[in-house]
């Protein structure tokens, strides 16, 4: 951990991700035929500002904005330029807004990872040692999230060009080499956003109820096993609370 002072980048990080979760329920009020149950560009986002406040004094926390923002401009590309200039005149004022919050919050959670490393007084505990009391969870994650990319990459043919099996290749590397549970929890997010999604938009229920031939079913039931484990997990990391983190050198 960083000590007891939460720095202001941090803060700055956290009240960046705070603005653009504005942003994205601006979005959700101006177009809410696009959505079935919540905008996945909200999910994304308060799940980011839940981890930076949980564990706002860890060393690798900032790294869940920076990453979540990097995941959403490059996820949504040439949809993000048309709604900046939509005629919806709401639905662009909340993409600006949104825009305006990450733009605020990666770079804030840069300087804070900085200072941090700077301010480093002790080694860190590697996720995979022995001697990290949260290593169970570890190593329940990187194979929950190994299953979704399995299940997931088999059936969109590994084509890293695709968000799912590129996020879901990354994340179990994130979650085996970055002390600290943010990266976990950071995947049971992206695991809790995808799993919504695959059955409000992807057909996955309909798809398990009547499977078309068996490979396919079992690569669905795979995916949906590794997304359902790996949120129990971010969940059981929630609740043991105890940071156990330490900073690297």
């Amino acid at each position: 951990m960083t000590g007891k002072v939460v720095r202001p980048a941090m803060w700055a990080t956290i009240g960046g991700q705070a603005v653009a979760a504005l942003g994205t329920i601006l979005q959700w009020i101006a177009a809410p035929e696009f959505v079935k149950v919540v905008p996945a560009g909200l999910g994304y986002i308060a799940g980011a500002l839940v981890i930076l406040w949980l564990d706002r004094r860890a060393f690798w926390s900032p790294l869940a904005a920076i990453a979540l923002t990097a995941w959403i401009f490059l996820g949504t590309g040439e949809m993000l330029g048309r709604q900046l200039s939509s005629p919806n005149t709401l639905l662009a004022a909340g993409n600006w807004v949104m825009v305006a919050g990450l733009v605020v919050s990666a770079p804030a959670g840069v300087i804070a990872l900085v200072i941090n490393r700077a301010t480093a007084t002790e080694p860190q505990i590697p996720p995979l040692s022995p001697r990290n009391p949260r290593r169970p969870l570890v190593i329940t994650a990187v194979a929950a999230l190994a299953a979704v990319e399995i299940g997931l990459g088999a059936a969109q043919d590994f084509d890293l060009t695709r968000p799912g099996p590129s996020l879901f290749l990354a994340l179990p590397v994130l979650v085996a080499v970055v002390p600290g549970r943010s990266m976990i929890l950071l995947s049971a997010v992206m695991s809790a956003v995808f799993l919504e999604a695959s059955f409000s938009y992807a057909g996955l229920g309909g798809r398990l109820s009547a499977p078309a031939d068996g490979s396919a079913f079992a690569l669905d039931v795979l995916q949906l096993a590794g997304m359902t484990v790996m949120v129990v997990v971010g969940a059981v990391a929630v609740g043991r609370g105890k940071r156990i983190d330490t900073i690297s050198r």
